[in-house]
């Protein structure tokens, strides 16, 4: 049986060499926003769900309440929002990795980055027992990242 770990991981941030992986809190309303209405990064996501500004500022509570669900990423030194990942809750002990980039954040390495980084918190630093990634079979990019 694993002994528990971080217990509270909700107010942690999690850094990169480039990178830092956060709570997200309610100055990232608007270019969260962006992100989710914007079609071709929604392409190859399950789902049509837009948030309003009005559902992210109803959603922030709830998803802060479950630790690495829905985190901020940014770009390191500065606190330009450049997307969202998380490790989704599947079943008990297992969750499922997402990262959601900006289209200017593509094709830069960012996405490799932040899965290893957040794999390593999960396997290192908290209960979760399982991660599955799942990638739409024609996003050739996170297919190639996936690998």
């Amino acid at each position: 049986m694993r002994s528990s770990k971080v217990v509270n991981m909700r107010d942690q941030s999690f850094q990169t060499e480039r990178i830092v992986i956060r709570p997200l809190v309610e100055s990232d309303c608007d270019s969260f926003c962006i992100l989710e209405a914007d079609s071709g990064v929604k392409r190859y996501l399950g789902g049509s769900k837009r948030h309003s500004g009005v559902e992210y500022l109803q959603s922030l509570p709830l998803w802060r309440r479950e630790p690495l669900n829905v985190m901020a990423i940014s770009l390191r030194g500065s606190d330009q929002f450049i997307g969202r990942c998380g490790l989704k809750m599947k079943w008990p002990g297992e969750r499922e990795l997402e990262i959601v980039l900006t289209k200017d954040s593509w094709d830069r390495g960012f996405a490799t980055e932040i899965g290893k980084r957040l794999l390593e918190v999960a396997f290192n630093d908290s209960d979760v027992e399982g991660v599955v990634g799942v990638v739409h079979p024609e996003n050739e990019g996170s297919r190639s990242e996936e690998r």
